[in-house]
Formats: C-alpha cells, structure tokens, sequence
C-alpha cells in the first residue's frame, strides 16, 4: 500500500493530540465535528474511540535508523477511510473495534515488507523510505496514487465453464489470490466479474509507525499485479450456498 505525504506532514500523535484537546476544550461543535459524531452509529464511534485510543498511547522516538530502499521494514498500520472507518490494520484493539479482527492473523506481529520490491503501493513505499525507526506518520494517498478510479472497463466477461463447478448466482463472490472478486451478472453460459480492486475510487489514509529495520536485506521476493488476480481462481472453491 503506498500513499503520498500531505504536504504539512505532522506525527500522528500531535495530529490526534491537537484534535482531542479541541474537542475538550473547544468543544464539537466548534471542531467542525459535532453533527458528525452524533450522526455515527455506535459501531463507529466504537471504532473511532479506538483509533483515538491508539493514537494518543503512541510514545515518538526517532532515534533509530532511517529506512532505505532494500531493507526489510516492518510497520504498525491503520489503513482507514475516515476517522471511524478502518478498512485494514496491524492493531488488534482497532481491528476488533471496528469488525476487521482477522481469526488466525497475528497482531504481535508488524507487517514485514522489503522496500523496493513492489509489495507496497508505491506512493506508501516512498512515505516510509524517509522515516526512521520508532516515527510515526499519517500518510494519505488519493485514488490516482493509490488503487486507480473505478472503471467499467474492469467489469470482464468470462465463460462459467473456467469458474469452479457449482452453481454461480450474481453477487457471489470468486476466490482470488487476492481475494474475492463479485459475480456481477450470470447467463447461460457466462459471467460478468467486477475486478476493480475494491478500494479503487478511494482516498486511503495510512497511521503509520515503524518499528523495525534489518538494513540490507537480502530477500527477492516476486511482485504480483492486481491485475493478474482475475487469473489466480483457487480451484478448490466453491460458490455460495
């Protein structure tokens, strides 16, 4: 996942800290954010209050190694789409508070990736290049930097007969490597698939922390393009029930 820097790059917790102390002393409604909070379900403010938690716990040292292309970084993220919309993170509290807990995952472990290889957005990649160990930053990357608009373009049509045997409606979901991808129309014989990625259209925000760096790290791992994901159908899958 790679995001552009906004052009005033704040740390995070000045960012939440600055925020909090409006809210507290100002008060809401002259934050801008009253009409907003009243108007989110409980889930959300759930969500949010976790993200805020998280934010003012963070405890800045920048003291570490500044990350460069080919070492292995390993970060603690919280990919969001608002202040109480989470879309993926690293954080358990706020994986939990906002439905994105993930069964087997194990959040004592960062998110490990070698910069230079691709397996971040690139825009993400070039955020985290000029960081240092122990800094936190929220990156914010609009769709053109992130996953592309949405197109209609990417809606394919394919014969049923490449899709797993079973009996395929529209709005199943088809197992890819890189996830499910919508059924959006079945005929007879074919099926239309939706192979937008699904956060193209979206402005991404990252809450960023790096934790680690092993300098000159020797790993090549390959880079696979989203687009390729419409190839990767794991046979063994099954459509709804």
């Amino acid at each position: 996942m790679i995001l552009l820097i906004c052009n005033e790059q704040k740390t995070m917790k000045k960012f939440w800290l600055i925020s909090l102390a409006c809210m507290m002393t100002i008060g809401l409604a002259a934050c801008g954010s009253k009409e907003a909070t009243s108007s989110l379900t409980e889930e959300q403010k759930a969500c949010q209050t976790a993200i805020y938690a998280h934010m003012d716990a963070l405890v800045e040292t920048t003291q570490g190694d500044v990350v460069q292309e080919g070492d292995m970084v390993t970060v603690d993220y919280v990919g969001r789409l608002s202040d109480h919309e989470v879309f993926d993170t690293s954080v358990e509290a706020i994986a939990t508070a906002c439905g994105k807990f993930q069964e087997g995952r194990n959040y004592s472990e960062w998110l490990p990736f070698l910069v230079g290889q691709g397996q971040m957005i690139a825009w993400f990649e070039e955020a985290v290049k000029s960081m240092k160990v122990g800094e936190s930053k929220t990156i914010t990357l609009t769709p053109d930097q992130a996953y592309g608009e949405r197109s209609e373009e990417n809606v394919v049509e394919m014969p049923k007969s490449e899709l797993p045997e079973g009996e395929w409606k529209a709005w199943d979901e088809l197992p890819t490597f890189f996830g499910p991808m919508p059924i959006t129309e079945v005929t007879a014989d074919k099926v239309k698939i939706d192979t937008n990625h699904p956060l193209a259209g979206k402005t991404l925000t990252f809450d960023v922390t790096v934790k680690g760096v092993e300098k000159s790290a020797d790993v090549d791992l390959p880079n696979v393009e989203w687009e390729d994901a419409v190839e990767e159908v794991v046979e063994e899958a099954q459509p709804a029930a």
